[in-house]
């Protein structure tokens, strides 16, 4: 399978989305997001998905949507925070594209919304879950990049780094 997808990973609340979005319109590729696909596919958010069937089914359904994504070509792909638990799901993305580590520090996604966000229920969680991802998003990214400037700035760096990778 050609590698021709950016894939970004990195917690919930690190700006995925949003410099997804921007990374795509820049270059001209389509944008997919993970979530979006599952709430799509199941007719509700992912908030009431949890609450309805469980982190288990949402798990299976988000496999289901990195499968789905990762047979398209030439998009960027933001994914849920919790995709790196499964092996799974990074063995589609990372064989249809290339990975890259949204870093956003601590504070500054305790600052976001991130707090509505299924899975984030106090800030010890949330705490809790970065130190864990951590070095899953490390171990599975073939680049990262600090979320630390504005979004258009930092898609801007993350076209610069690709296209400087692809020179070398």
């Amino acid at each position: 399978m050609k590698k021709s997808n950016i894939v970004l990973i990195g917690m919930s609340g690190c700006g995925k989305t949003t410099i997804g979005r921007l990374t795509a319109q820049k270059l001209g590729m389509a944008f997919l997001d993970t979530d979006n696909l599952v709430e799509e596919a199941e007719g509700m958010s992912i908030s009431r998905l949890f609450e309805i069937k469980g982190e288990e089914y949402f798990r299976q359904k988000e496999t289901q949507a990195c499968k789905e994504a990762s047979g398209r070509g030439e998009a960027v792909i933001a994914t849920g925070g919790g995709v790196v638990l499964s092996r799974e799901n990074m063995s589609f993305l990372k064989a249809a594209g290339v990975i890259v580590y949204i870093e956003r520090e601590l504070d500054e996604i305790l600052r976001a919304d991130a707090l509505v966000r299924p899975l984030f229920t106090s800030r010890e969680r949330v705490s809790k879950m970065y130190y864990e991802r951590e070095r899953l998003y490390k171990g599975y990214a073939d680049f990262l990049i600090k979320n630390d400037t504005p979004p258009e700035i930092t898609a801007e760096r993350l076209i610069s780094m690709l296209e400087e990778s692809r020179k070398g």
